[in-house]
Parts: C-alpha cells; sequence; structure tokens
C-alpha cells in the first residue's frame, strides 16, 4: 500500500499500483500524480479500504451458538465435543468483538507536515521520526504525553532526550507546540434532514484564511 500511495502523489515506485490498475476500475479513475487535496481521497489508492481507513464503528456480529444437544443419545463423549465447540466459539466471537483503528483520523493533508506535540495520539507520536527508530519509544512517548502541554521554550527538547542525541534530533525536527492549520466539522440535523459542513482554516499571526470547504 505504500508503495501505492507515493505513486498516487507522483513518486513512481515499481511494487506500487499505476494507471494500468486504476482504469482497469469501475468506474475507472485515473492516479492524480500530486499531493493528495483532502484525507478521504486516500481511499481511492489500492489496498486502502473504507475499513481500513474509517475503522470499525460498532462491535462485530457475534459468531453463531455452538449446537445444542438433542436426544437420549447423547453421552459424555458427545458432551465433551459439544464443549469444544463452545469454547472455540467463544474465541471466535472475540476476535469478532475486535475494534479496528481506522487510519484517517490519525492523518491530515495540510499544515507544514510536522506533528504537534501537544495534540497528538499516542498512536501518531510513535511513528514520528526518530522516535519510530528508537528502542525507547514506549518509554518516551509515554513520557511526552505524561509532560505536556510544551511551551516553544526548549521543554520538548528535554524531554525528547531519552531518544539519544541523533534520534532526538530527527524528532525535534518532525515534531512542534502550535497548531497553525484547525480544521471544523460541523453537523446539523433538523427533522430527517441532515447536513455536514467541513471547513479547514490556516491561521499564521492574525491572518486567518480557508483552505478546504465542504458541505454535504
Amino acid at each position: 500500500a505504500a508503495a501505492s500511495v507515493l505513486n498516487w502523489r507522483g513518486w513512481r515506485r515499481p511494487n506500487g499500483a499505476d494507471d494500468t490498475y486504476y482504469q482497469a476500475r469501475k468506474p475507472p479513475y485515473i492516479m492524480r500524480s500530486q499531493p493528495f487535496e483532502m484525507p478521504e481521497e486516500l481511499m481511492l489508492v489500492k489496498d486502502i479500504t473504507p475499513l481500513s481507513y474509517h475503522g470499525t464503528p460498532e462491535e462485530a456480529a457475534k459468531a453463531p451458538e455452538a449446537l445444542a444437544l438433542e436426544g437420549p443419545d447423547a453421552n459424555k463423549d458427545t458432551v465433551k465435543e459439544k464443549d469444544t465447540v463452545k469454547e472455540k466459539d467463544t474465541d471466535t466471537e472475540k476476535e469478532k468483538k475486535k475494534k479496528v483503528q481506522g487510519i484517517g483520523p490519525l492523518l491530515t493533508v495540510w499544515g507544514d507536515g510536522r506533528v504537534n506535540a501537544n495534540n497528538a495520539t499516542r498512536a501518531v507520536l510513535k511513528v514520528v521520526p526518530g522516535l519510530l527508530e528508537s528502542p525507547a519509544r514506549e518509554q518516551i512517548v509515554t513520557e511526552l504525553i505524561k509532560r505536556r502541554p510544551f511551551r516553544p521554550d526548549g521543554e520538548l527538547k528535554a524531554a525528547l532526550g531519552l531518544a539519544g542525541p541523533q534520534l532526538a534530533a530527527a524528532a525535534g525536527a518532525a515534531l512542534k507546540v502550535t497548531t497553525d492549520v484547525v480544521r471544523v466539522r460541523a453537523i446539523g440535523i433538523r427533522g430527517v434532514r441532515r447536513r455536514t459542513v467541513e471547513v479547514v482554516f490556516s491561521r499564521k499571526n492574525r491572518d486567518v484564511r480557508t483552505v478546504f470547504y465542504r458541505e454535504d
């Protein structure tokens, strides 16, 4: 999937999907060959499914119950077999109840590419360059979350010291402590009508501008 994402952006990789794959889809379409305009566009890329993007909103349906014993000839061996079936079904049921974490809420296509250490989730912090490669990644991420909020006065740099000089420098370049881009999603409901408005604002000093607007 990673190679296909890079191909979609115009960075050709031999193992990623190309226009031949997308032209065979129904309906057919072609790659943008440019940066993504919105996060949901990622679902057009090969191997990025709605499930992997959105995740599961609810638990999966329960597994079928074990077959009940019937008739007077049910013996101890049959009872044991029944109990085994129940145990297996219970394990399957537990597996189906697991929720899939979607990648959509963790992504953005706006901003300067750096991650805000003050509001990033644990999952996002764990894949930040520098932290991703660190053997002490879990410890560092836990420490970062514990010390928040950071202010632009060296507090973040001190917290990254656990990663060592080289990895801390890489993580420091990929992180920031302020937010310049804000995404707002509002839902209005009147009777059976539902309207969703999504707006992305970019702020630089006192200059605020709209970089994305969508109504559904």
